[in-house]
């Protein structure tokens, strides 16, 4: 290892890779990093980002590691970039630990990207409202109008395991049949059927 390296774990979401610790340069633009990863795994080409594991923030194309301070001992995470804004306050979720849920009668999956993950309906007169849903329950689902307008519920990633909290004290969500009260927090498992208004939702994890 040369003097201007260091040992950074290394993971590539792209085909949830698992975890490898790998030298590189600390010098090194992070769009050149960006550039030699595709080219090692023989990449499609797309629009890919890297951040670090657990904040999600996409780091700076052009500026090196050590001026971010990433150094030894940090993780990274290499990933094909979202066509989706993350919200504000939400972070990006490891393609390991991604998640997706499953609406029973029409079968459309939406896939958990970032956490928290707000279930929700859109308002109609405000069609940004729906990109800060990471589950958009709107207008062409038939029993949509039993979802609360915004914020219903949301799903919390923590280190691999989902939690289901309530958002609305007067249309509270539930987990199996258990409804999950304000201020509560339910885990999930892989089947657990979510239910927030008359719509009913699958629990699905991606991970590896």
């Amino acid at each position: 290892m040369s003097a201007n390296s260091s040992r950074i774990k290394l993971t590539i979401d792209v085909f949830d890779e698992t975890d490898q610790l790998a030298s590189v340069r600390s010098g090194l633009l992070v769009r050149d990093l960006s550039a030699e990863i595709q080219r090692e795994f023989d990449l499609d080409p797309g629009d890919y980002i890297l951040y670090l594991k657990d904040q999600g923030v996409p780091l700076d194309p052009d500026k090196s590691l050590v001026d971010l301070g990433v150094g030894e001992g940090d993780a990274l995470v290499f990933a094909r970039r979202q066509t989706r804004r993350i919200p504000p306050g939400a972070r990006l979720v490891a393609g390991t630990r991604q998640a997706a849920l499953r609406e029973a009668q029409t079968g459309r999956v939406f896939e958990i990207l970032w956490t928290p993950a707000v279930i929700g309906r859109p308002y109609a007169h405000n069609r940004a409202s729906a990109d800060t849903l990471a589950v958009a329950l709107g207008d062409d689902f038939a029993e949509a109008r039993s979802v609360s307008r915004g914020q219903h519920a949301q799903l919390i990633e923590q280190d691999g395991a989902y939690y289901l909290e309530s958002l609305k004290a007067n249309n509270l969500s539930s987990v199996n049949g258990a409804t999950v009260e304000i201020g509560q927090r339910r885990a999930l498992a892989p089947g657990d059927r979510i239910q927030v208004g008359k719509i009913s939702l699958v629990f699905e994890p991606r991970g590896g």
